[in-house]
């Protein structure tokens, strides 16, 4: 009679912890659902972001590139430019990103993904001109640009928030390529 209670008793437990762990990813959708169309429906950055970070964590990439594209257009988002950049190079590589793979997308990908990059920098976003100074000084996927990579090199370096990295590492810029992409 115990082994049977004790077997109910284990039973119960192992149906009750998978019930909790439903339950718990159906929360976590529901949670990037919200944020999703809060994000959509405000144009809210903090909101946007949320939900990037869900989606990232639950691995829904084509979704993020298709509300980055809506956040862009809709509300000119300034994260969106690096977002939708970064989606096209991780969905023609296998759902990883690594800056160097750019070079893998077709010429209509990587004009697309490149234009966001342009226009992000252009409304001076960090992360767009970091990563194409990397990009144009290392050559991935374009023709290496020192005039360029050294003028976003330069804008980088006034930066309040990052400028003394890039001072200190400018006659060491691989130290700079260690960081991020």
């Amino acid at each position: 009679m115990k082994k049977i209670f004790i077997l109910l008793l284990i039973s119960f437990t192992a149906c009750t912890s998978k019930e909790e762990i439903y339950t718990q990813k159906e929360k976590e959708t529901l949670r990037r659902e919200n944020l999703k169309a809060q994000a959509l429906k405000s144009g809210d950055d903090f909101m946007y972001g949320s939900y990037l970070e869900s989606a990232q964590n639950a691995d829904i990439k084509y979704e993020q590139l298709s509300v980055s594209l809506i956040m862009n257009h809709k509300f000119d988002n300034q994260r969106s430019y690096y977002e939708i950049y970064r989606s096209m190079v991780e969905l023609n590589n296998n759902f990883k990103y690594e800056i160097r793979k750019l070079a893998n997308l077709n010429a209509p990908d990587k004009e697309f993904a490149m234009s966001y990059l342009v226009k992000g920098a252009k409304k001076n976003d960090i992360d767009c001109q970091a990563e194409l100074e990397k990009i144009y000084r290392n050559g991935y996927g374009v023709k290496i640009d020192l005039k360029r990579s050294d003028s976003l090199y330069s804008l980088l370096e006034k930066n309040e928030g990052i400028g003394h990295f890039y001072v200190r590492h400018k006659h060491n810029k691989s130290k700079v390529d260690e960081i991020g992409g």
